[in-house]
């Protein structure tokens, strides 16, 4: 949130009421500014925390999980196929070779 220069400025002191109201006025429009930031981020941070928009953040993590297994499953599976059938092949070969002496 930003922070009022206010404080960090050294300030005449007020000597008329025009200055008075000015001031007065000024203060006014930052304390209904800050409200409003603070209301503003209440309500993000409320629906943030709804069931509806949990459950749909949970449900989009989910798929993305399973997403990344099945790709993760595909890339990798080939690989261990291919060592599964060059011994499967091997083991016919020695059964042939077997079988034709």
């Amino acid at each position: 949130m930003k922070s009022s220069n206010y404080h960090r400025e050294r300030r005449a002191p007020l000597r008329t009421m025009k200055e008075l109201r000015a001031e007065k006025f000024r203060l006014q429009r930052e304390i209904i500014q800050t409200e409003e930031g603070i209301k503003k981020d209440y309500r993000h941070l409320v629906d943030a925390l709804t069931f509806r928009n949990i459950i749909n953040t949970l449900a989009e993590e989910i798929v993305a999980t399973n997403l990344i297994v099945s790709q993760a499953y595909s890339i990798i599976s080939p690989l261990f196929k291919r060592k599964k059938k060059k011994k499967k092949d091997e083991g016919r070969r020695t059964r042939d070779e077997g079988r034709e002496t």
